[in-house]
C-alpha cells in the first residue's frame, strides 16, 4: 500500500493474525492489533505504529468495546477479520455449545465487526473488509461439519456484503486459505469430541487423525500469506491485480480442493439439468 493505512487486526497475539500485524508494520502502516488478552502480546508488536487493544469477538459488550480502537487514531482503513480457532468431530459426537461458542468467533464475530465499522467506512468513503475464511468453506470435509459451515456462511455473507457495500466505496475480500504453518493445529489448539466407536476406522476418523497430524506439516507460509494479503487491499502485487475479484485463494492445497469440487458440482449439475428445468412453470403460464 504506498499510503500509509490504520489496520484493525483480530487475533493479533499468534498465528496469521500476528505475521499481518509485523507486515503491516514493516510497511509503514498503523496497526491497531486487538486480541482477547493483551498481556500475551509478543515483544514483535511493540512499535511506534502498533497499539494493543482487548477485544474479544465474542463479547456482549463487543461494539463498546471496539470504541477505544476507532478513538486511537481517528479512524480505521482496514478491518481484518482473522481471530479464529477450530472445532471438529462427528456431528453426532459434537457438543452443540462448544460448536455455536465456535460460530460465535468465526462468524457472529465478524460479522458484528463488519456491521459496527460500516457507518464509519461509509462517512469517509471506503475502507476494506477482510475476511478470512478456509479451503473448509468451499468443500467441507467429515468431521468438520461446524466448523465447514462456519467458513461457508462467512463466504456467503461476504458475498452478499461486497453487493450491499460497493456503492460506498467500501471493497470486501474473501481471503481463502488452504492448511497454514501457524499454531493453529497445535495439541489442545484444534478442539474436538472424541470420535465415538461407531466411527472408528471411517472417514471421519480419518480426517480427525490427519487433522491432528498437521501441525508444522502445512504447506503454507503465513509471513508470505500476509504479505499477499496486505497486497490484495492494495489492488495486487507484481504481476497480478485483485481488479473487481472478490476472492483471494491461497495455496496448492485450496486449488485442489476447488477443483476437485468444480468437477464434483459441475457433474452433479450436468446430469440432472432436465430435472432442474422440470420444476418450473411451462413457458407463458
Amino acid at each position: 500500500m504506498s499510503t500509509q493505512k490504520v489496520i484493525l487486526i483480530t487475533g493479533a497475539s499468534n498465528g496469521l493474525g500476528l505475521s499481518l500485524a509485523k507486515a503491516a508494520l514493516a510497511a509503514n502502516h498503523k496497526v491497531l492489533a486487538t486480541m482477547r488478552t493483551p498481556s500475551s502480546a509478543p515483544t514483535a508488536l511493540t512499535h511506534p505504529n502498533c497499539t494493543i487493544h482487548p477485544l474479544d469477538v465474542t463479547s456482549p459488550t463487543l461494539e463498546t468495546d471496539l470504541e477505544p480502537c476507532l478513538a486511537t487514531y481517528g479512524h480505521v482503513d482496514v478491518l481484518i477479520n482473522n481471530a479464529g480457532y477450530g472445532y471438529g468431530g462427528p456431528l453426532e459426537d459434537c457438543d452443540f455449545d462448544a460448536a455455536r461458542k465456535m460460530f460465535e468467533t468465526l462468524f457472529w464475530g465478524p460479522m458484528r465487526l463488519s456491521k459496527a465499522l460500516i457507518p464509519h467506512f461509509r462517512a469517509q468513503g471506503g475502507g476494506h473488509i477482510v475476511n478470512i475464511t478456509s479451503t473448509e468453506g468451499i468443500s467441507g470435509q467429515p468431521a468438520l461439519s461446524f466448523y465447514s459451515a462456519s467458513k461457508h456462511a462467512l463466504e456467503g455473507a461476504s458475498e452478499a456484503l461486497a453487493g450491499e457495500l460497493a456503492p460506498f466505496g467500501i471493497k470486501v475480500i474473501i481471503v481463502q486459505p488452504g492448511g497454514m504453518r501457524t499454531g493453529f493445529m497445535e495439541p489442545g489448539r484444534m478442539s474436538s469430541s472424541p470420535v465415538s466407536k461407531y466411527y472408528e476406522n471411517t472417514p471421519a476418523d480419518w480426517v480427525m487423525t490427519a487433522v491432528r497430524g498437521m501441525d508444522g506439516k502445512q504447506s503454507l507460509d503465513p509471513e508470505k500469506c500476509a504479505r499477499v494479503i496486505l497486497e490484495a487491499v492494495q489492488g495486487g502485487g507484481e504481476g497480478w491485480s485483485m481488479g473487481e475479484f472478490l476472492r483471494l485463494p491461497l495455496g496448492r492445497e485450496f486449488l485442489g480442493r476447488w477443483e476437485g469440487k468444480m468437477e464434483m458440482v459441475g457433474k452433479n449439475v450436468r446430469a440432472l439439468e432436465g430435472v432442474a428445468r422440470s420444476a418450473d412453470f411451462e413457458e407463458g403460464k
